[in-house]
């Protein structure tokens, strides 16, 4: 359940209790999956990589992080009172830079929201009860939708099939992955819930996504400072393209690398990444690799930055997807 006050947030309100009942996902153990975790059953669905964010039940949408999500009455009214719900604005496969800018603006754009689905794949609290397994939840989430009346343009909940664990599972995890990775434009992965297991915040085993990773080369064209514990050393790689497309890259480099780095300005680098190009061609995540003397730089296009030059740094956080076909 949930309990309100009558009074309404501020559009740069903070929750500070949000960010601490968020569930976050780990990682996909297959040696796991089919040892220590083989008797769980789960349920499996789509990685959607839209906005997270929790619906209070009171009247309001918070990210994960806790800070006020601004959105139009219309979209709130629709929504059920009484209960709270954990799920993802998005817009579409590929838009996820879309959904960011539409649902952090704090003067909402009703025609762009017009756009926006609330997709749902928890209830934290059922029924007031914070112990309920999450094959519970899921229903919760599902009836109290329904009896709210909500349309499904504007919110519903996200689709699940059920799978088992050990090998047989791990089949069932791979055929999924693949078909979600071969859809136009591609989803992001899966994401697999213990069926059985209660609700908690932070990382837990009861909940894994399934990603795969993708590499690509690109031409250093200049470099960031380091900060904090790296002030003094390499911060990060500024890169380009072979589409000319600019990001940075500096996850990845040791503290050794980033004291003597394994590449200048001029050569270029492998890099790996966890999510296709978005639409505007930044690459998700990415994580250097290596350096790429086989490459020849002059299959890029770029031009060369000075130390001091400023940068408009392109954030590389990337698109989301909708349910599996």
């Amino acid at each position: 359940g949930a309990t309100c006050n009558n009074s309404q947030p501020s559009k740069e309100a903070k929750n500070a209790g949000i960010s601490a009942g968020v569930a976050l996902a780990n990682v996909y153990d297959e040696a796991k999956f089919t040892g220590t975790w083989a008797h769980r059953k789960w349920f499996l669905s789509e990685k959607l990589d839209g906005m997270r964010a929790v619906w209070d039940g009171c009247g309001s949408l918070w990210s994960r992080e806790g800070g006020h999500i601004v959105a139009p009455q219309k979209f709130v009214d629709s929504l059920p009172r009484g209960v709270r719900l954990d799920g993802e604005l998005y817009v579409g496969r590929g838009r996820f830079t879309e959904v960011m800018s539409v649902c952090r603006n704090h003067t909402p754009d009703v025609a762009r929201w017009a756009e926006v689905c609330y997709i749902v794949f928890d209830a934290p609290a059922t029924g007031g009860k914070a112990g309920a397994p999450f094959r519970e939840r899921l229903a919760a989430a599902r009836k109290a939708l329904e009896t709210a009346g909500t349309p499904t343009s504007i919110a519903r909940v996200l689709d699940h099939s059920q799978c088992a664990g050990g090998l047989a599972g791990v089949a069932v995890v791979k055929a999924a992955l693949a078909r979600v990775l071969a859809l136009d434009p591609p989803g992001e992965g899966v994401m697999l819930s213990d069926a059985d297991a209660t609700h908690g915040g932070s990382s837990r085993t009861n909940m894994l996504k399934v990603k795969e990773h993708f590499t690509a080369e690109a031409l250093i064209v200049g470099t960031n400072p380091g900060k904090g514990k790296y002030t003094g050393d390499l911060g990060s790689f500024r890169c380009v393209t072979r589409a000319g497309v600019r990001f940075d890259v500096g996850t990845g480099l040791t503290g050794v690398q980033r004291k003597a780095p394994p590449a200048s300005v001029g050569d270029v680098i492998e890099f790996k990444y966890t999510e296709e190009f978005e639409a505007s061609g930044v690459p998700r995540f990415p994580i250097y690799l290596r350096a790429r003397a086989d490459v020849d730089a002059s299959e890029f296009t770029a031009t060369y930055e000075s130390e001091s030059c400023a940068y408009a740094h392109v954030s590389a956080i990337g698109p989301p997807a909708g349910p599996a076909a």
